[in-house]
Formats: C-alpha cells, structure tokens, sequence
C-alpha cells in the first residue's frame, strides 16, 4: 500500500517518524 500518495493524512500513521522530521509542519498547523 503506498499511502505517501495521501500525503500527511495516512503518512503520519504509516510513518510517524516523519512528523519528527519535519516539526515545521505541526508549527504551521
């Protein structure tokens, strides 16, 4: 299943690194 296609929505579940990686991202939100 490739969910990077959906983004932040399915890669934060897929993924939860990635949020760490990129905190700019929850500071914009």
């Amino acid at each position: 299943r490739i969910m990077k296609i959906n983004g932040s929505g399915e890669s934060e579940k897929t993924n939860p690194i990635q949020s760490q990686s990129n905190p700019i991202s929850e500071k914009h939100k």
